[in-house]
């Protein structure tokens, strides 16, 4: 398990300046990836957009949210002309249970929001909403029904794909906000990777001798 994991993404480096400048100032361990041209998964052709990614030590998680939040409430007042007026509450409070997918800036001033419509968010009714969210993301996904042809396909050819497939299938992760990792994957997705692995050596094995003795 590597001890870096993703924070947060941006389009280029100058846009990341900000936060690079926020964390080296708090003394945040952090790296800075380029992500162009790096294929997302072994079951995905096409590419990730132009990015670039910052990574922090998984210990210092928590401690980078904070160091940026903090960053956000001494801005100041939100503008009168900010798009989270238009927000509902409902919307107001979508944002305090999924704060990794909007800006610092965005999530404290729609706390702020909520607290002049009257809305008196507990830190743990807060802490009940984002676990609710992770909870729904750490949920394993089914193995879609094309790739589930294209991976046995793979395995009935006798290529290496259809075990690489599987390998994938059976240890796919995916790393939640909070820096834990889950099986991407159902365990019927994992099991039917298993057989993907078990078959299409069979099937390679098979294929080399016969290729071996003609």
């Amino acid at each position: 398990m590597s001890d870096f994991i993703p924070f947060r993404t941006f389009t280029d480096a100058e846009s990341a300046a900000d936060t690079v400048a926020a964390l080296t100032a708090a003394g945040v361990d952090f790296q800075l990836e380029d992500t162009r041209n790096v294929p997302r998964s072994p079951l995905m052709v096409d590419f990730a957009q132009p990015e670039v990614r910052v990574v922090v030590r998984r210990t210092q998680l928590q401690q980078a949210n904070t160091v940026l939040q903090q960053e956000a409430m001494d801005t100041g007042p939100m503008p009168a002309d900010h798009y989270l007026h238009q927000f509902t509450d409902d919307e107001l409070l979508n944002i305090m249970s999924q704060p990794h997918e909007w800006n610092e800036h965005d999530y404290v001033w729609a706390q702020r929001l909520l607290l002049e419509r009257g809305h008196s968010l507990r830190p743990a009714e807060v802490q009940a909403l984002r676990y609710s969210h992770l909870e729904q993301l750490a949920e394993p996904k089914a193995l879609s029904r094309s790739w589930q042809i294209i991976g046995w396909l793979a395995v009935a050819l006798g290529a290496p794909l259809g075990i690489g497939i599987g390998l994938n299938i059976c240890w796919a992760r995916t790393t939640l906000p909070d820096g834990r990792m889950v099986p991407t994957y159902s365990a019927a997705s994992r099991r039917q990777g298993i057989w993907m692995v078990g078959v299409g050596a069979v099937v390679l094995a098979l294929s080399l001798l016969w290729y071996r003795y003609q």
